[in-house]
Order: structure tokens, then C-alpha cells, then sequence
């Protein structure tokens, strides 16, 4: 079985240039704006140590993505909402995954959990022949 990101990557490649959906990597996380980072850098350089920890404890942190969102998310035919979170072998969901896996087929989209290139696109397939996009 493949790696998680190289597994990423290969749904990626089969299924984001397909015509009839779009689908993108979702990332959830935190940052510390790179302003904040030059400057600490440029401190450790003067040797600045107590100017660099200054900054390093006074950086804003970003927050970015949804708890619990899928790795990829896309739009299928008709504008139903997909969301596949990409699992390696021994991969378990997160609680928050399984809350976000509710949501979104409660609103009538498509969550994949996907171990396997061919999990999407069965998924996606029987998903368009019952007609829910």
C-alpha cells in the first residue's frame, strides 16, 4: 500500500484534471506569518538571541482549514460537494473526521474514505448512477 501523500498525489493526478469535477488538496493547520520568521531569522544572524525569543514568543499564529476536513475537497457534476480523506494502511479517522464525514453526507454531499486510487473513483461512479449529483 502506498503512503498517504504519495496515495494524495495519485488520486490527485487521476481525478483533478477530469472535466466534469474539480478537486484540490485541503490543508488544516497552523503558520506563523513569514514576516515573523525573516525577522527572527535576521535577529539570529546578528546574534540577537533575547531579540529573536521576543519575537518567536510574540508571533501571531494563523489557523487555517476546518478540525476533521477532508485532504481533498472538489466539486462534482451539478455542484455536490466531495471530499475524499485519504487514509495509508492502519489509517484511522480522527473523531473530528467523523464528525466532518456527518456533516457532509447529512447535506447530501460525498465523503470518500479512500485507501486505494480505485476506492474514488467506485465511489464517485455508483454516487452518480443512484443519482445524488
Amino acid at each position: 500500500m502506498a503512503t498517504e501523500k504519495k496515495l494524495q498525489n495519485a488520486i490527485l493526478r487521476q481525478f483533478a484534471t477530469r472535466p466534469e469535477l474539480r478537486l484540490w488538496r485541503a490543508n488544516v493547520g497552523t503558520a506563523v506569518p513569514i514576516s515573523y520568521v525573516k525577522q527572527i531569522e535576521k535577529s539570529l544572524l546578528l546574534g540577537d538571541r533575547e531579540e529573536a525569543l521576543t519575537l518567536l514568543r510574540s508571533a501571531p499564529v494563523i489557523s487555517f482549514g476546518v478540525k476533521g476536513q477532508a485532504d481533498l475537497t472538489g466539486i462534482l457534476p451539478g455542484g455536490t460537494r466531495l471530499e475524499i480523506e485519504v487514509k495509508g494502511e492502519g489509517g484511522r479517522q480522527t473523531e473530528d473526521q467523523q464528525r466532518y464525514q456527518r456533516m457532509i453526507n447529512n447535506k447530501g454531499g460525498l465523503y470518500i474514505l479512500a485507501r486505494e486510487v480505485d476506492d474514488v473513483g467506485d465511489e464517485i461512479y455508483n454516487f452518480i448512477k443512484e443519482g445524488k449529483a
